[in-house]
């Protein structure tokens, strides 16, 4: 195997392997209460809640309600930013009111 095809497995290898233990190192850590659990639970808790939640289809209401709120969001501070900017681009004084100096 030439140097070039080995470091290419070498790299495909890592690439496959390095979140696999990043998961294996969190879930040793989290069950032997290294780190606190209440903050970093285990990966293997994790994914039982999440099939919970999907199964109750309570993880879609929840996703649906987050994406409400970031779409208000969005919108709240983008209606007032876009009139802003018009009015900036229309009306001189507004511009050398709200434009930083330059």
């Amino acid at each position: 195997m030439t140097s070039l095809a080995a470091r290419r497995w070498l790299s495909l290898l890592l690439a496959f392997l390095g979140p696999i233990l990043v998961l294996l190192v969190w879930e040793i850590l989290a069950r032997t209460e290294t780190i606190n659990p209440l903050f970093f639970p285990p990966p293997t808790s994790l994914e039982a809640t999440a099939r919970g939640l999907i199964s109750s289809g309570q993880l879609w209401d929840d996703i649906r309600i987050s994406m409400l709120r970031v779409g208000a969001g969005f919108l709240i501070a983008a209606i007032p930013g876009v009139l802003i900017g018009m009015l900036m681009g229309l009306w001189w004084p507004v511009r050398a009111v709200i434009s930083p100096i330059a």
